[in-house]
C-alpha cells in the first residue's frame, strides 16, 4: 500500500460526496486508515444532512430569489425547481436563508379588500390565496388581525353552496312551478350541530309518482337532475317511485314564492304569473284528468285541487279563466275536498290544444285523441 494523499480523500469526500466506506473500497484500504488520514489532516467528516444539503447548493441562489424577490411559497419553489418541498425547507435552514415574517408578506396586500371579499363575496381563504397570489395561512392571518372570525366547517359549506348558485333554465322553472301546483313537495328542514348548536336550513324538492308513471318521473329528472330514482311503499301498499333535487341556495328563492310564513305551500298571484303553457301542462299532467261524456262526447277537464283553500281556489279559477278555461268548484267524489272542472267543451278543446305540445308521450292518455 502506497502513501494515501489527503487531498484526494478530501476531494472524494467533500466534492464527490463519497462515504468513508466508499473511499476505503476505492483505495483498497481499511476504513480505519481513511478515518486516521482525515483526523490527522483536520478533514471534518460530512454528516448525512451535510451530504444532502451540498447537493442543493446549486439551487440556493434561485431559492433565495424566488422566495424573497418573487414572494413564492416553498411549495411553489419546489414545483419550479423540481425538488421536494421539505428539501427547500431544509436547504433554507442549512444555508441561513431567513423566513418571511407575517408583515413581510402581508404589508403589500390590501387588507380591507381581502376582508370585504371574504365577508361579502363569501370566498374561502383558499380562493383568496389564489386571487392574491399568496398562501392561505397568510389570508387567515390577515383576517385574524382584523378581528374577523374564520368560518366554521358548516358555514364554509354553506358559503361554498351559495357560490355555486344554480341559475335555472326556463324549462326547469316551468317544471318546478308547474309541478309545485301538482304533486311536487318542497321540504324544509333544520339541521342542528351537536358541537356548536348552530342551526342550518336546508331545502329538498321531492317528486313522486306511481310506478305506472315512471317514464314521466324519468322525464322530470332528465330536465332538472337530482338523486337517483328510488322506491317506497305507499300507505295502500302500492310502489311509489321518487327522486329529490337538493340545493338549498337555489331552492330558497322558490320557497319564498311558494311557501307561507309557516313554510307551507301557498298559491299566490306572483307564483301563477310565472307560469307559461309548459308549466300549466306539468300541473295538468300531475293533477289533471279528462272525462269524455258518454252521451254527448263532451270533454270535461278536471284539476284535482283537493288540498287548496277557498281563496287559493279563487286564484286558480281566475288564472284558468285568463287562459281560456271557465271552471266551477265541485265536491270530489268520496273526498271532502274541491276539484275544478271545465264548463264548456269548446274551451276544453282549445285548452288541451294549447297544452298538447308540452305533454310528454307517456302522459298523452290525459288528452286522448279528441283534438
Amino acid at each position: 500500500m502506497g502513501t494515501i494523499d489527503p487531498k484526494q480523500i478530501k476531494k472524494m469526500h467533500l466534492e464527490q460526496f463519497m462515504t468513508i466506506k466508499e473511499i476505503s473500497a476505492e483505495l483498497g484500504v481499511h476504513d480505519r486508515v481513511v478515518i486516521g488520514v482525515m483526523r490527522d489532516n483536520n478533514i471534518k467528516p460530512l454528516s448525512n444532512l451535510d451530504r444532502a444539503m451540498i447537493k442543493f447548493k446549486p439551487h440556493i441562489n434561485a431559492i433565495r430569489r424566488l422566495y424573497w424577490d418573487e414572494f413564492k411559497t416553498m411549495k411553489q419553489i419546489a414545483g419550479i425547481l423540481g425538488i421536494r418541498q421539505m428539501n427547500v425547507v431544509h436547504a433554507m435552514n442549512y444555508y441561513d436563508i431567513p423566513k418571511r415574517k407575517y408583515t413581510n408578506k402581508c404589508s403589500s396586500l390590501d387588507h380591507n379588500l381581502i376582508c370585504r371579499r371574504y365577508i361579502n363575496n363569501k370566498l374561502s381563504t383558499g380562493l383568496l390565496a389564489k386571487e392574491f397570489k399568496c398562501n392561505a395561512v397568510t389570508i387567515a392571518n390577515i383576517l385574524r388581525s382584523q378581528n374577523i372570525k374564520l368560518r366554521s366547517y358548516a358555514d364554509a359549506s354553506s358559503a361554498m353552496n351559495d357560490r355555486r348558485m344554480i341559475v335555472f333554465t326556463e324549462d326547469q322553472r316551468q317544471l318546478i312551478f308547474g309541478s309545485m301546483l301538482g304533486d311536487a313537495c318542497l321540504h324544509r328542514s333544520i339541521m342542528k350541530s351537536n358541537k356548536t348548536d348552530n342551526k342550518l336550513e336546508t331545502y329538498k324538492l321531492i317528486f313522486a309518482h306511481s310506478i305506472k308513471q315512471l317514464e314521466y318521473l324519468e322525464h322530470k329528472r332528465s330536465v332538472l337532475g337530482g338523486s337517483r330514482i328510488g322506491n317506497r311503499q305507499s300507505g295502500h301498499g302500492s310502489i311509489i317511485k321518487h327522486f329529490a333535487f337538493c340545493h338549498t341556495p337555489s331552492l330558497r328563492p322558490i320557497a319564498e314564492i311558494c311557501h307561507d310564513s309557516n313554510h307551507k305551500k301557498r298559491i299566490t298571484q306572483e307564483w301563477l304569473n310565472l307560469l307559461t303553457w309548459k308549466g300549466i301542462a306539468y300541473w295538468y299532467m300531475d293533477d289533471g284528468s279528462l272525462l269524455i261524456d258518454k252521451e254527448y262526447g263532451r270533454p270535461i277537464l278536471t284539476f284535482h285541487t283537493n288540498s287548496y283553500s277557498s281563496s287559493e281556489l279563487d286564484l286558480l279559477t281566475r288564472f284558468l279563466r285568463g287562459h281560456g278555461l271557465d271552471t266551477r268548484h265541485q265536491k270530489a267524489d268520496g273526498n271532502p275536498g274541491i276539484i275544478l272542472s271545465s264548463r264548456h267543451q269548446t274551451e276544453a278543446r282549445s285548452f288541451l290544444k294549447n297544452m298538447k305540445p308540452y305533454i310528454i308521450p307517456s302522459m298523452e292518455y290525459k288528452i286522448r285523441a279528441i283534438l
